[in-house]
């Protein structure tokens, strides 16, 4: 749909805007999004090589969504369009967070000129990376900042032929056109409203007082109508109305109806907030996809009703995400509908670090934690709740043993740590079982206690590591035991702890 306009109208009063994004420029949509629900974008756009004008218009284009809003609110106290915002800081107004991005476009301005291919080149340029201007839950109204042909011609709108119940499409203002004033609240504000409602799928065909072609898609029962195909001398943006007997496009009750344009906010509609806390003995925050909750700091967003909140729980480094409570239960993202106030707390567990070292000089071993979070060698470190009490359990390999614990432990019993601060804990594994080895000099026999030895016919065995084993001496028959030489010395009894492998050896002599 085409917009003419014949320069020279009086203007109403604008609603001043200060954009408040500053430096925070952007070529693509913002994320999160303030409100919820299919959403109108706002772009400035420019060709390679153009001005870029973006820091003298933000504030303006701002103003002219403020004023469209104040119009439409004045046509219908009910319903106003859905403008994307996102939540920049310290904002004073509704559309100073007006969600406004700052295109350059990949071509100079002369592949931008005709009228006849300038819609179609500036919306299938846009769809294409980087900028995927093609949300089905958007409609993209643009503002194009560049010298044009047909300078008669405000804008334009469209997309889709379905264009009252799925997106994109898109409502184009040329700044350069008209002797348009962006952010006055009458010239700019009227085109951006008239090319948006075409955008949302206005004049249905065969409306009662559709206008003939070729300014079809248009309405010609009343030059006050804000669909009349021309902007005359005389119009002024306050004094326009919004389908003039509501028999056409809005409030009509026909098929395509705008008043029931998912893109509409219903002002008549009951409004609900979702609140997060966070909670417990660690730290966190918690965002959502829309409403810029990112609590702590800011835990409460109101939106209307039937509007779905995604809340993602992040915990701090030394913090572990235990859960929710109230509206959301579990641990994975909680989707919240509002339909009533809703509220949910996360709640996050302080962490501390518990560390095993594996000694396995002389043996092998591994050591795992119930609860699970330690296997080490492989995994030696893990943290756990602060005050959670973590028992640490040893696995010898094949022919070793525990030798002890160490650290936050001792002894070769069960290891039980309390984590009120980080701790380490050291196990030490050593061979199951170590050989004695047992000689005879002279003839006479050496026995074991426990059995095992037997010598001369059976001078080796193995015995369980730190095992005392006794060893006895028999003479032979003319012989007399002389002294023990090795593990023992002298002529006593021997008793060897096996610490280690060890030998002994005894001397036998003639009476």
């Amino acid at each position: 749909m085409v917009c003419g306009f014949a320069p020279g109208a009086a203007h109403a009063a604008p609603v001043p805007t200060t954009w408040c994004g500053g430096s925070n420029l952007s070529q693509t949509d913002r994320k999160p999004d303030l409100i919820y629900g299919d959403q109108v974008d706002v772009i400035y756009a420019h060709p390679t090589g153009s001005p870029d004008n973006f820091p003298q218009f933000s504030s303006r284009i701002a103003s002219d969504i403020a004023s469209l809003d104040a119009w439409w609110r004045k046509q219908d106290q009910t319903r106003t369009p859905r403008f994307d915002l996102y939540p920049f800081p310290n904002c004073a107004s509704k559309y100073g967070e007006l969600d406004l991005e700052d295109v350059t476009l990949p071509q100079d301005q002369s592949f931008y000129l005709s009228l006849d291919t300038r819609f179609d080149r500036l919306v299938t340029q846009l769809e294409e990376a980087p900028y995927n201007v093609n949300d089905r839950t958007k409609k993209y109204l643009i503002y194009y900042d560049a010298p044009v042909s047909s300078t008669n011609v405000c804008g334009q709108g469209g997309g889709f032929s379905n264009l009252f119940s799925t997106g994109p499409s898109w409502a184009i203002i040329y700044v350069q056109a008209c002797g348009l004033n962006i952010g006055d609240g009458n010239q700019a504000s009227h085109v951006i409203t008239h090319e948006l409602l075409h955008s949302l799928g206005a004049v249905p065909k065969g409306a009662p007082h559709e206008c003939p072609a070729p300014n079809d898609g248009h309405v010609c029962d009343s030059a006050l109508d804000i669909l009349y195909p021309f902007i005359t001398v005389s119009s002024v943006f306050d004094n326009e109305l919004l389908d003039v007997n509501h028999d056409d496009y809005y409030g009509s009750g026909g098929s395509i109806d705008v008043r029931n344009s998912p893109w509409l906010l219903h002002l008549d509609e009951p409004s609900f907030a979702g609140s997060v806390a966070t909670a417990g003995s660690g730290s966190g925050n918690v965002t959502s996809d829309v409403g810029a909750i990112n609590c702590p700091g800011t835990c409460s967003s109101t939106q209307q009703q039937g509007a779905v909140l995604k809340l993602t729980a992040t915990a701090a480094s030394d913090s572990r995400f235990s859960g929710w409570s109230g509206a959301c239960t579990g641990t994975a993202p909680c989707s919240v509908t509002l339909d009533a106030a809703k509220s949910a707390t996360a709640t996050f567990a302080l962490e501390e670090p518990l560390t095993v070292n594996v000694d396995a000089s002389r043996g092998s071993g591994s050591v795992t934690t119930e609860p699970a979070g330690i296997n080490c060698p492989a995994a030696c470190t893990a943290n756990f709740d602060k005050g959670q009490v973590v028992r640490l359990v040893a696995r010898p390999g094949s022919g070793s043993r525990l030798e002890g614990w160490g650290g936050a432990c001792s002894g070769r019993g069960e290891c039980a740590v309390m984590l009120e601060k980080a701790e380490t804990v050291t196990a030490t594994f050593a061979a199951a079982s170590h050989r004695l080895r047992t000689k005879v000099s002279g003839k006479g026999r050496v026995v074991s206690a426990p059995s095992g030895i037997a010598c001369p016919s059976r001078c080796s065995s193995l015995f369980s590591a730190e095992r005392v084993v006794s060893l006895r001496a028999i003479p032979a028959v003319g012989y007399k035991f002389a002294a023990w030489s090795g593990a023992c010395r002298g002529c006593a009894g021997c008793k060897v702890t096996m610490s280690a492998d060890e030998s002994v050896r005894a001397t036998f002599k003639k009476k």
